[in-house]
């Protein structure tokens, strides 16, 4: 994904406590865009947000779990209140069910797509409109998802 100007961009993103969510709030950071991070748990994120500010950014951080709608309405809400805009949202949080099929509980495999399906759409029908609201001033924008289709047996 490249934009025009990364610096200055107002950068969400979900999964943000660890792995490719915080490497990737970590780059636009590094890039000079402010980030919202967003993860089920608030002590990484307290952490992400200092190395953030360390980098010279704004960071804020928004305990999220992508499961809940409403809350995932709420972290886009914070976003443009604390920082005015959203211009690049990455949907990143993800859960990983590691068992046999047979062996698994349901319940798991709803986890499973609650998160890394649902979360999605939550993230897309929160931003989605706060992009449109963007489009008469022309400013670009961008929805962003990751996925993976490895399975093992």
């Amino acid at each position: 994904m490249v934009l025009n100007s990364l610096s200055k961009s107002v950068v969400v993103v979900t999964g943000a406590s660890s792995g490719i969510g915080r490497a990737t709030a970590l780059a636009f950071a590094d890039q000079g865009s402010a980030v919202v991070v967003a993860a089920r748990r608030k002590e990484p994120l307290d952490e992400l947000v200092e190395e953030c500010r360390q980098r010279g950014t704004a960071a804020i951080p928004v305990p999220t779990d992508v499961v809940d709608e409403e809350a995932v309405r709420q972290l886009a809400r914070t976003a443009v209140d604390r920082l005015g805009r959203i211009d690049v949202w990455v949907n990143n949080a993800a859960v990983t069910l590691f068992a046999r099929i047979e062996d698994a509980p349901m319940d798991a495999f709803r986890r499973v797509i609650d998160t890394n399906l649902f979360g999605y759409l939550h993230g897309a029908r929160a931003v989605l409109p706060i992009f449109a609201a963007h489009a008469p001033r022309r400013r670009r924008c961008r929805c962003a998802g990751r996925g993976s289709t490895r399975a093992s047996r």
